[in-house]
This record gives C-alpha cells, structure tokens and sequence, in this order.
C-alpha cells in the first residue's frame, strides 16, 4: 500500500500539482491500494483508493491540525502502509519533516517529488538536507530541479517527467470553433494557467497593445486566457484601458475533462511565465501540435527549441512576445513546420502510461529493499 501525503487535490484545487495526482493515483492504484491524505474527500471511482480526509481547522492551526492527522492516520495504517509519497516545492513553509522521524520508527521509506519551480533558498538548510538524504528516492519533475537540487544536497535525484492523459475531441478544429462562436479564419492565441504574476499574463496582454490593433484586426487575432487567480481583476482592467475587450477573452476556470477541446481550436500557444517546473499545459499544447511561444527559462528550453518547434523570448519583455508573435503571424509555413515537429514527437507516444510505468518500477524497487 502506498500513502500519498498530497492534501489538495482536484477537481476542488484546479493546480497542476493537484491535477497531476489526481490522474497519478486513479493510475496507481490499478497496481497498488492507495491512502490519499486530502482536506477534501475526493472521489477516485475506484475501490483500491481509501481516501482519509484531515480537518485543516481541528486546532486553528492548520500545520498543527495537518500534523495529528498524519500520526493519526500513519499509526493506524502502519502494518499496511509500504511506502509514502509525498510532493515537495521549497516554497511551501510546512515541510513533513515528520516523516523522517516515522519512517526510520517503523522501517517505512518514503519518497520526494520535487515539483515546484521557484527552488527557494532551503530554510533551514539543515533540516531540508536531513529531509533529502533520508528519503529512499527523490524525484525530479525538470532536468533543471534535478540539477539544482543535486548540488545542494549532494545526492542522486531521478528525473521523470510529468504527463497526463491527454484526450481528444470528435469533434473537428472548424465545429468546435463553431461550438465556441469562433470564426474558422480567427487565429487564436491561447492561455493556459494561474492568473498570477509568476505565470506572465500581463506580459501577454501588453505585447498585444505593443503589437497593435490593426494588425490584430488583419489577422482577426483572438487571446483565450483559460484560468484564474489573484490578477483576474487588474488584467480585465490592462484590457480594458488598452481597449482589448473586442480580441481579449477571460474563459476561467475550464474543467480539465473539457479544456483539450481549446488546444484544438487554437493556432498558437503562448507560455509567458517567469518561473515554471514542468507545465503541464505545455505538454499539452505540444501534444496538440500547437507552435509555441516561450519565456527563455531554463525549464522551458527543456521542450521548446528555438526555430524547431516554437519561438523563445526574453523573460518579462512584451516587447519581444510581440515580436514573436508577428512573426508566426506573417509565416504561416513556419507555424506548419511546428506543427509537423510537435505532432511527430509529442504526439506519437503515450508519454503517461510510460511515466507511470518508470513509477511502478521504482515503487517495486523500493519496496523489495525493505522485505
């Protein structure tokens, strides 16, 4: 048996985080049972998952009521529980450093995946390191987490990739534009996350003003923003002091069981993020064979190749998103040659089952050390 210690899941939190384990586990557990720690009693539709719900509020504190339900929980199931996964971001300011303490009690190993992509000075440094090194495995879910994380505490850390299920419409491009009220010579530019200041979106809707509303009309451009956050308010006020509301649409939240439905209908993905690990919405729209348009980020360079599958831009600058973005544009032929690449590497392959695959292997390999 397996315990995740994840918390939040969706559909009640829509993050990336939340979203992956809730595909993750439902795949999980047709090899292993599972026991989900969730503030949420989410439902998994199948009988191998027990999920044990913790009141955040039981002692006020929800880092105090979070820790009774872990002893709680990982006393009672202790004979049973093999191994325990558990997410991990340097941001987050409650650690489990509990788990140390437990696994070495009751000879249960536990395993890491790191997933945030701020990599956050480790404070304090010591306990992190004590963290790190105790664990049976860490997992990395980018090349650049994995090298980060490596020199700081001086172990090995896998890297495995994070997918989804991706689906797909049976419904063509043309009616399900028509599905949206979106004319089939539109070209859409498409938005996919958090409406935060990490994930870039004010950058997008000035490098539309910088690119003008004459040459949005001659292209009959149109930005889906799909997502939300703390920033909705003062983007819908960028749009409307830049006068954008006739190309700019704010679509929300969009269940993920619904959203593959845009990366169809779309022409171009734009990712103006800061600071990203490994989005998922990119793997998607490169599933798609979407041309994509990328922040010059360490963790991005790792999917797009400048001239071979998207365009790269300096971080922060409308300007050249703006650039970008005229480009693909006027080149109609270069937006096919992306599509070709993404569709050829992206789209062949079920990167998901294979990612779950390289998990199974390493859970069975860490549960044989401790028989």
């Amino acid at each position: 048996m397996i315990a995740f210690l994840i918390h939040r899941l969706y559909p009640y939190f829509p993050g990336g985080v939340e979203l992956f384990h809730y595909f993750f586990i439902k795949e999980i557990s047709k090899k292993f049972p599972c026991l989900v720690f969730s503030f949420k009693d989410v439902n998994f539709n199948s009988d191998n998952v027990k999920v044990l719900t913790i009141n955040p509020f039981k002692f006020k504190k929800v880092t105090l009521s979070t820790l009774y339900y872990h002893f709680k929980y990982l006393i009672q199931y202790r004979k049973k529980i093999q191994l325990i996964h558990i997410p991990y971001t340097s941001k987050h300011v409650f650690q489990c450093y509990h788990i140390i303490f437990f696994s070495k009690i009751f000879n249960i190993p536990y395993l890491l995946r790191i997933h945030g992509g701020g990599m956050y000075p480790c404070r304090p440094f010591w306990l992190h390191k004590l963290y790190f090194k105790n664990a049976a495995a860490v997992i990395a879910v980018s090349k650049t987490l994995k090298n980060e994380y490596e020199k700081r505490f001086g172990i090995f850390i896998k890297y495995i990739p994070s997918y989804l299920p991706f689906f797909k419409s049976e419904l063509d491009k043309n009616s399900l534009r028509k599905k949206y009220g979106f004319l089939n010579n539109d070209t859409i530019l498409l938005f996919v996350g958090a409406l935060k200041k990490i994930k870039g979106p004010d950058i997008l809707i000035k490098a539309l003003h910088i690119l003008g509303k004459e040459t949005i009309k001659k292209h009959s451009l149109k930005l889906l923003l799909l997502g939300d956050g703390e920033m909705s308010s003062f983007l819908k006020e960028m749009v409307d002091k830049y006068d954008l509301s006739f190309c700019v649409k704010f679509l929300g939240h969009i269940p993920y069981e619904k959203i593959h439905e845009f990366y169809q209908i779309a022409d171009i993905y734009v990712i103006p993020s800061l600071v990203e690990a490994r989005p998922l919405a990119l793997s998607e729209a490169l599933y798609n064979g979407l041309p994509v348009i990328a922040s010059n980020i360490s963790t991005l360079r790792e999917l797009i190749k400048e001239g071979e599958n998207g365009l790269l831009f300096s971080p922060g600058s409308s300007e050249e998103l703006s650039e970008k973005i005229f480009v693909l544009l006027k080149n109609s032929s270069l937006r096919e040659s992306f599509t070709r690449y993404n569709k050829e590497i992206y789209g062949q392959r079920d990167y998901f089952r294979e990612m779950v695959n390289e998990y199974i292997d390493l859970y069975l390999s860490l549960m044989e050390k401790i028989r």
